[in-house]
């Protein structure tokens, strides 16, 4: 059997999996990401653009260690 072709008790090929994780993996990161850049923006609106700056920064660096 192939990789491709193989698949599981559920019927799923191991390729199929791998899509639905990658997936899964891009939606929790967009969403992450969201709600940072909705906590930056509400810094900026509220006029506290030093604590907005703060956070971008912040956000940046904790960002970096995702890739």
């Amino acid at each position: 059997r192939y990789l491709g072709t193989a698949k599981d008790q559920d019927g799923i090929t191991p390729k199929r999996k791998a899509q639905q994780l990658a997936m899964m993996i891009a939606v929790g990161l967009g969403l992450h990401n969201l709600s940072e850049g909705l906590a930056i923006g509400q810094g900026y609106v509220g006029g506290a653009v030093q604590l907005a700056w703060l956070m971008a920064i912040g956000f940046a660096l904790h960002n970096a260690t995702e890739g």
